[in-house]
């Protein structure tokens, strides 16, 4: 029973939404991956002063957590498993009979069909939503709640007549969290910490201000911290510090 838990491939399965309460469907790995790896990227921010030779680095904000991982598509039957329905021996089987006939296309249709359901889980935007999906990866002690970013495919061996027998899938997935989760995990309100803000077309700095902070009070402590000549005319794509709240007029 225990070694059968250990050898429990990779699991993605794939959402409409972020409540991710129904799932459209789920994807298996046929061979689980030989690494994997987690990245996390934390900013921080330098508040500089006149004559000043360095500063304190202070938090700005805590990027999405990423994984990406590597894992092997195999027609050939050495695994003796389909990745579709998880057969075994019923596979060899096949195998054996698609070896004999080489116009049967069994072998290279369980690499190609994999692949294809690779993408329809996880990389297929969604036709009423228009928007792609919301993934969560299981393995071992691990849910990750996520989206896929990149997906790449190499093709590492082919039938005499050119079809996959072996390929090899690299794709790297960012966290993805409901707006309700993320406010219960970090246990925070929104002013509390520092945050930064980009300028999109139309912004004023008194409605980024109020957004943050509930209040326009601090306008001009935001202006100062911000080095802002003029801060009625504000260029999109400019990157604005709003810090905590209750340092916000010392700073």
């Amino acid at each position: 029973m225990i070694t059968d838990i250990l050898q429990l491939p990779l699991l993605i399965e794939s959402y409409p939404d972020e409540a991710r309460s129904v799932s459209n469907g789920k994807y298996e790995v046929m061979i689980n991956p030989s690494s994997f790896s987690r990245k996390s990227k934390i900013k921080y921010y330098h508040a500089s002063t006149v004559n000043s030779t360095g500063s304190n680095a202070k938090l700005s904000a805590k990027s999405p957590e990423s994984v990406s991982f590597k894992f092997t598509l195999d027609g050939t039957g050495v695994t003796g498993r389909n990745p579709d329905t998880g057969d075994g021996p019923e596979l060899l089987s096949a195998l054996d009979t698609a070896s004999l006939n080489p116009t049967a296309g069994f072998q290279h249709r369980i690499v190609a069909n994999s692949i294809k359901h690779f993408f329809e889980i996880c990389g297929e935007m969604d036709a009423e939503t228009h928007d792609m999906p919301f993934l969560k990866i299981s393995w071992g002690d691990m849910v990750f709640s996520c989206r896929m970013s990149t997906a790449d495919v190499s093709y590492e061996l082919f039938t005499p007549g050119g079809f996959p027998l072996r390929a090899t899938i690299s794709a790297s997935f960012c966290g993805s969290i409901s707006e309700e989760k993320r406010k219960r995990k970090e246990r925070k309100a929104s002013p509390d910490l520092t945050h930064i803000r980009v300028v999109q077309e139309g912004d004023t700095l008194a409605r980024l201000t109020e957004s943050m902070y509930g209040t326009t009070r601090y306008l001009l402590d935001v202006a100062r911290v911000n080095n802002l000549t003029n801060y009625r005319k504000l260029r999109p794509g400019t990157e604005l510090i709003f810090p905590p709240l209750d340092k916000t007029a010392t700073i």
